[in-house]
């Protein structure tokens, strides 16, 4: 018999989140690897962050129209500062290390970044609905990434923008500003909230809300013994 008790070993913004909802849910897709159906609008989200990155990173490349809303800010940001869909991985003294590495701690993609010390500007873009409240507590680590590993920043503006909300731009954009001396706070908030999950190894299920959309679910025919 083993007592081997599985964890998750690594974390990203979107396994904290489905922990938070769900430790079970967590288990069964990030330990067990049991994999969720496709979801067309994931992969609506997913080829319009494509279209994003093939726009800001290549010359001539015409605005889609699916990014229409956000032609102002798209037009913008298109700079040779500018990197698109970067992936960048942490080990636990927040030294970045590659992407699979035997150290990794956290994974960040930035779906824009530009960084032009002693400022850096990143921008999360969103397709579907506003969940203002979740969207702009991710921001705070995407800051946390770049004040580690741009010393030479001093300031981060960090935005999300809605491709499918064309006012939300203009009128009363979701951002939030951070400098150096929040990093230290900011660091310590984000490894105390992810270290719960990294230390789980009982996953107990949390039955809420989220139970009536989860492909786990018992009533979808998942594994939820719960729900």
């Amino acid at each position: 018999m083993s007592f081997f008790q599985p964890k998750i070993m690594q974390w990203s913004y979107s396994r904290l989140k489905t922990w938070e909802e769900c430790p079970l849910k967590a288990k069964f897709k990030f330990v067990n690897k049991i994999k969720e159906p496709d979801s067309p609008h994931a992969n609506r989200g997913l080829e319009i962050h494509k279209q994003s990155a093939n726009f800001l990173t290549t010359p001539d490349h015409p605005l889609p129209e699916t990014l229409h809303n956000l032609k102002d800010v798209m037009h913008n940001l298109r700079t040779p500062a500018v990197k698109a869909e970067l992936q960048v991985a942490f080990d636990k003294d927040w030294n970045r290390v590659e992407w699979f590495g035997p150290t990794v701690y956290v994974r960040i993609v930035y779906d824009i970044l530009a960084v032009d010390a002693p400022y850096a500007y990143v921008a999360d873009l969103k397709t579907g609905k506003m969940r203002e409240e979740e969207h702009l507590d991710q921001l705070g680590l995407y800051a946390v990434g770049v004040l580690a590993e741009h010393k030479e920043v001093e300031d981060v503006e960090t935005a999300v923008l809605y491709a499918d909300h064309p006012m939300q731009q203009h009128k009363n954009p979701l951002k939030k500003e951070y400098s150096r001396k929040d990093f230290d706070e900011l660091r310590s908030q984000w490894e105390e909230r992810a270290g719960k999950m990294l230390n789980d190894d009982i996953f107990a299920p949390r039955p809420g809300h989220y139970c009536r959309w989860c492909s786990y679910s018992k009533q979808r025919g998942g594994a939820c013994p719960v729900n």
